[in-house]
């Protein structure tokens, strides 16, 4: 267990968030110290701490050293990171004070905390974007059944599944618990993934309800999105082949109730293969603005892949709706290019837990065993990367 933990912070109305925030970190350590910036909660603050104490404002670092010095008799301030002591570790978890957390970069006996680190729930970084916590922010995912091969068109890497949507969805719930609802789409007459559980959370769209004929590829059904009677004002979109490999936050998506829009589209504006935020009003408009021949050209063309998004980012842009974003390409891509380093891949991404991932379906698809060799060594990734039973699982 941490020995000391310090936080800091106005702590002025003591929402059920900020109240969440010091139990938590309460539970993480033997000792919570609080620095506030605001005498009036004093007394209030004693209640969820081993201490508090008051921060000066002008000079923060000062008023915590003289704390440490003054209260905290069985340790002396190291002078060197080779002199901490392995009994007694002092973290700063920096709650709301760039300028305290900057200060710190420089000390030995205070090492910075991280939310990671002690597995905080990841929610509690929300507290900071203000009112942004507070908006419901769903997710919509296409899917299609493997079993649809036989008759698919296009290319059957577009088709093949290697559980790509269930972990998907599993990094969405350890990596996103903010994220409201789940919408699957179920491509053509797809049945549901045979390991799939009803959910509260997670809520299955026929693409045949949307539109027909269904169309043998994966972009004409961004045209309907919108029409997702349950789906919340604010939303997310992206592939089954996308992964979460570390905590996301609603800020990394939205600013001032506004989408942030990346990279939608391969050599248009990046690499794309990155979750894309929209707001369902907006969406609306952008596709009641769609030219008629272009709406009726994506809604009939067949196996080709042109992509709504395009039209409609320029709209968001052009209007206002959004915000230009500057993310280009996932954090880890793996694909042709790159399949024959894949499991120094999977390595890296188990260690380095980076956010956003994309794992595409170019395996080999004219040598069946180097083809079951890769899948195999994909799903050892994927149990090893997220292991367990998730609620939405039958097995």
């Amino acid at each position: 267990m941490i020995e000391y933990i310090f936080t800091t912070g106005r702590f002025s109305n003591l929402n059920k968030l900020e109240l969440r925030l010091l139990h938590e970190l309460n539970r993480k350590c033997k000792y919570l110290i609080i620095g506030t910036l605001n005498n009036e909660n004093l007394h209030s603050l004693k209640h969820y701490c081993h201490d508090v104490f008051i921060l000066d404002n002008k000079n923060p670092l000062l008023s915590i050293n003289s704390y440490i010095k003054g209260t905290i008799k069985n340790i002396e301030v190291p002078k060197s990171q080779k002199n901490i002591p392995k009994n007694i570790i002092f973290y700063f978890h920096n709650f709301n004070s760039k300028l305290i957390s900057n200060q710190f970069k420089n000390t030995f006996y205070c090492r910075k905390l991280s939310i990671e680190k002690i597995k905080l729930l990841p929610y509690i970084r929300e507290i900071i974007d203000g009112n942004l916590y507070k908006i419901k922010v769903d997710w919509v995912v296409g899917w299609m059944n493997p079993s649809l091969i036989s008759s698919y068109k296009g290319n059957i890497q577009r088709i093949r599944d290697h559980n790509e949507l269930l972990y998907c969805l599993k990094s969405i719930y350890k990596y996103a618990p903010w994220i409201n609802k789940i919408f699957i789409i179920l491509g053509g007459n797809s049945a549901p993934p045979v390991w799939y559980k009803k959910s509260n959370k997670i809520k299955l769209i026929r693409e045949t309800s949307f539109y027909n004929p269904i169309q043998n590829n994966s972009e004409t059904k961004k045209l309907y999105y919108a029409n997702i009677n349950e789906l919340s004002e604010y939303f997310i979109a992206g592939d089954d082949d996308y992964l979460l490999g570390n905590y996301i936050y609603k800020k990394q998506f939205f600013r001032n109730n506004l989408p942030i829009l990346n990279s939608v589209h391969m050599d248009y504006d990046g690499k794309a293969h990155i979750p894309i935020p929209w707001t369902k009003s907006s969406y609306i408009k952008a596709i009641n603005a769609m030219p008629e021949e272009k709406f009726k050209f994506y809604k009939n063309m067949g196996t080709k892949r042109e992509n709504p998004w395009i039209f409609i980012k320029e709209f968001f842009i052009n209007n206002k709706l959004g915000i230009l974003g500057n993310k280009k390409k996932p954090d880890i891509w793996i694909y042709g290019i790159n399949l024959h380093n894949v499991k120094k891949l999977f390595s890296y991404i188990r260690i380095k837990h980076p956010q956003f991932i994309c794992i595409n379906d170019d395996f080999d698809k004219k040598n069946i065993f180097v083809y079951n060799q890769q899948v195999k060594d994909l799903n050892n990734f994927y149990k090893s990367f997220l292991p367990g039973k998730y609620p939405f699982q039958k097995f």
